[in-house]
């Protein structure tokens, strides 16, 4: 399945180049651990995006202490996901994880806009971030299904309903084409696979 870079992200060569690495840090992580990397938290996920950062030539900080806005306008210890910096290129990310049962209700598509818009704000909150620099709020989606939902789910179909609703976007899915008995979580569902969405914005 092919990435989704829409032609009006700005230096699209460079996530072309970062999210092909991420997909390749997750196939190896699969290969050598035998564990499927995209069942664990945005936490972990992030942790291979900064791998695949790393392999490309940029260097990062992950979890960086930061201060947000808090309320009545007094500043909250916090921290940042990710910073990165390529070149002439740097930007901040924040990031969201989805385990849908249902992926195509309409509630959990309408649950992907929030927690694109919820790590949007949190890096607007960001004190350290600085205006015309990018943001880069994303949302890691791990369809979490039963053996119900195992025979209602459709990828390809599931894919084409989030590029229709997020066309502005960058959409990367990540399906590994391995045994079916290995994409079991320990939950004993099935997790087939996970979509990177990636809201990149320059800070007005």
């Amino acid at each position: 399945m092919s990435n989704e870079i829409p032609n009006i992200i700005p230096n699209r060569k460079f996530w072309k180049k970062l999210f092909d690495e991420w997909k390749h840090v997750l196939q190896l992580y699969i290969d050598k651990v035998d564990d499927l990397p995209y069942w664990h938290r945005e936490r972990a996920n992030t942790g291979f995006l900064a791998e695949a950062c790393w392999r490309i030539g940029a260097v990062v900080v992950e979890e960086y202490w930061t201060q947000r806005k808090g309320r009545r306008g007094k500043s909250k210890v916090g921290s940042c996901d990710l910073f990165v910096k390529h070149k002439d290129l740097d930007f901040f990310v924040e990031a969201k994880q989805l385990w849908p049962a249902a992926p195509v209700d309409e509630r959990n598509l309408e649950n992907v806009e929030y927690s694109l818009k919820e790590a949007y704000e949190q890096l607007v909150d960001n004190h350290y971030t600085r205006k015309r620099q990018y943001l880069v709020a994303i949302c890691y989606i791990a369809p979490m299904l039963s053996i119900i939902e195992e025979k209602k789910f459709n990828s390809k179909l599931y894919l084409n309903m989030l590029r229709e609703r997020y066309k502005d976007e960058i959409i990367i899915p990540f399906f590994p084409d391995i045994d079916p008995k290995r994409i079991y979580g320990k939950d004993k569902h099935k997790y087939p696979g996970v979509v990177l969405i990636a809201r990149v914005r320059k800070r007005k």
